[in-house]
């Protein structure tokens, strides 16, 4: 390797470094969440297959050591596999957290009522965040006899922040 090229490696290494380093909050929060609330897929689960898109509207609370008190969140997201046996998908979108706000982004995995959500936080709470949630139909939109479709849910989780 020539010494130009070293010192070129060395320069995008470092600067790599200063990037992962900004990333990284500076302390995150820690603490418990829960939250309650319902949403929508806009096509609607079923038996077969469908990638579709959600929102979800939920208040809940919060006690971290950096935020506490009300918690009220707007998330969407995408469940790539929209069937009513199960999920999985992104998600993102922003909570009010006590006096402040906090931008959420994660993925879920949704096994018949049972979801498990893992995600990140930044603003007023920030940190990484885990949980699980009880999944619950809410309304069906039948379109034969044999093939009802969910388009409305409630969900009620709990998240640990850390």
């Amino acid at each position: 390797m020539t010494g130009r090229l070293r010192v070129r490696v060395g320069l995008a290494a470092v600067a790599v470094g200063i990037v992962a380093i900004a990333a990284q909050p500076a302390s995150a929060s820690t603490g418990i969440a829960t939250i309650a609330g319902t949403g929508h897929f806009a096509a609607g689960l079923g038996l077969n297959p469908v990638a579709q898109g959600f929102n979800f509207n939920g208040e809940g609370v919060i006690a971290t050591d950096s935020a506490a008190g009300t918690l009220a969140c707007a998330i969407v997201g995408e469940d790539f596999i929209g069937t009513v046996a199960q999920g999985v998908g992104p998600f993102n979108g922003n909570c009010a957290v006590g006096s402040g706000a906090s931008v959420v982004a994660g993925n879920f995995t949704r096994e018949g009522t049972f979801l498990t959500v893992t995600g990140v936080a930044n603003g007023a709470v920030t940190g990484g965040f885990t949980g699980t949630c009880v999944f619950s139909p809410l309304a069906t939109v039948t379109t034969t006899p044999l093939a009802a479709i969910v388009d409305q849910f409630a969900v009620s989780c709990q998240f640990v922040i850390t």
